[in-house]
């Protein structure tokens, strides 16, 4: 990497990061106190991976969630500079980098998500990453390990990117059939899979929760009955033959209600008040009830017949989620308090705390720059003679889609899970208006015949 191209990467990072300096501290989420601490306890939480918390405990330095935040975003602009290196060439990619990082900065979420101290951002990183291994020009070898480390770290941190890489994977196997099997990035990404699912089990089997993938998968899948309101349905059909503790009870029509609010009676009804006790104390009667429910053939039949819907809904729904603040007795603040005394003040000062940052100049922006950025990748699909491109295109909008089944399908939308990867079609556009043969006049294209983009 020559100096202009580090020098550009350089500037990218804080142009990336003006929304953590906007807010005066890097974005928290109500699970963020979670991640803390199942980071700094190596415990496994009943409801979502360890890993991200491992990274937070040894990135932060137990000082500052300020370095986190930093790492996440060198870890964009660099893969968005390899991606405009290798996989769509052009002739300043370090440039190249940092007008595609300011624009997407300012039109679209990943500001935002890359200083969200959540795992949502490694799922974009996870689709980036893995499309440009499969770029007919592929990074150097050690470039290629470390995509390979992230991408692995990537399916450990999220139950959902496990899925939506493993069905990306295994079609792409079935449908494309690779003559060289073993050295084709997606045998070798099923491979890690399988590696990434069993670590995952080991490290349930560890914090005691028997060797299982993931222990609170069946209390979100009834929390999605109960969104729908098939969990009601299901209770007011089922309750005499095969009567639960949710019996007697009206379920509302919100799943995260059901999940997460005390008065719920998936909390109300167990004998422990916490979250994770009353998950473990569900857990058996979740498997029956689920068992039951899909076993009837007009429960399944409502249940599938509702999926187009949710990932209609979730395909409309997207950009930088409302950031609220958080109680002083709230996770996020008797996590950072305990475990990071000297970040608590800026914490208490940031504007998220302040006042709900609502975002909507900038999802206003991402609502107009997304449908903008399908009509040009359609133009630059039928006139851009690089079927490099083209490939590169079909494989990130495979991953979205992979992603909204998974969410139509296991979980309720929510904004957070589309707009954490939407950006990768405002990123494809970009790509494109350089992947074009343009005649520059008075040069020529002598970038054509050696595989450079001349537009950049």
């Amino acid at each position: 990497m020559n100096r202009k191209n580090t020098i550009w990467i350089l500037a990218s990072i804080p142009v990336l990061l003006w929304s953590v300096f906007y807010n005066g501290y890097p974005w928290v989420y109500p699970d963020t106190g979670t991640y803390i601490d199942s980071g700094f306890t190596n415990e496994s939480p009943i409801d979502r991976p360890l890993f991200y918390g491992w990274f937070i405990r040894h990135t932060s330095l137990a000082e500052t969630l300020f370095i986190p935040a930093f790492i996440q975003s060198l870890i964009g602009v660099w893969l968005i500079f390899i991606f405009f290196k290798h996989a769509v060439p052009v002739r300043n990619p370090g440039l190249m980098t940092f007008v595609s990082v300011l624009l997407l900065s300012l039109t679209t979420g990943i500001s935002y998500y890359a200083g969200l101290m959540v795992p949502d951002i490694f799922q974009a990183y996870l689709f980036l990453g893995f499309a440009i291994l499969m770029a007919p020009e592929k990074p150097p070898r050690n470039q290629r390990i470390l995509i390979w480390i992230l991408i692995g770290f990537s399916l450990v941190s999220a139950f959902a990117n496990l899925l939506v890489f493993s069905l990306y994977c295994f079609f792409y196997l079935i449908f494309r059939r690779p003559k060289y099997l073993i050295r084709n990035p997606a045998f070798k990404g099923i491979i890690l899979v399988v590696c990434c699912y069993l670590l995952s089990c080991f490290i349930n089997y560890r914090s005691g929760f028997g060797f299982t993938f993931s222990p609170g998968s069946h209390m979100f899948l009834m929390g999605k009955l109960a969104d729908r309101g098939l969990l009601q349905e299901y209770l007011d059909k089922n309750c005499e033959s095969h009567p639960t503790p949710l019996c007697g009870h009206s379920i509302p029509l919100s799943g995260n209600w059901f999940l997460w609010d005390t008065r719920s009676p998936a909390i109300s009804t167990c004998p422990d008040s916490t979250v994770k006790e009353c998950w473990e104390y569900w857990e058996p009667t979740n498997k029956k009830i689920l068992n039951r429910f899909f076993s009837d053939p007009s429960l399944s039949l409502k249940f599938m017949s509702g999926i187009p819907k949710d990932i209609a809904i979730q395909a409309t729904e997207f950009g930088a989620y409302p950031s609220r603040p958080d109680m002083e007795n709230g996770p996020v603040f008797s996590q950072i308090n305990w475990r990071m005394k000297p970040d608590f003040p800026r914490l208490k000062k940031s504007e998220q705390q302040k006042s709900p940052v609502t975002f909507d100049t900038l999802n206003t922006l991402t609502s107009i720059c997304i449908p903008v950025s399908l009509i040009a990748i359609l133009i630059f699909l039928y006139f851009t003679p690089v079927p490099a491109w083209r490939r590169f295109t079909f494989r990130i909008f495979m991953f979205i889609f992979l992603n909204l089944l998974v969410i139509g399908v296991f979980s309720i939308p929510d904004a957070r899970y589309h707009g954490r990867s939407i950006w990768l079609i405002e990123l494809l556009a970009l790509s494109g208006a350089t992947g074009r043969k343009i005649k520059i006049p008075g040069l020529g294209s002598p970038g054509i015949n050696k595989g450079v983009n001349p537009a950049v």
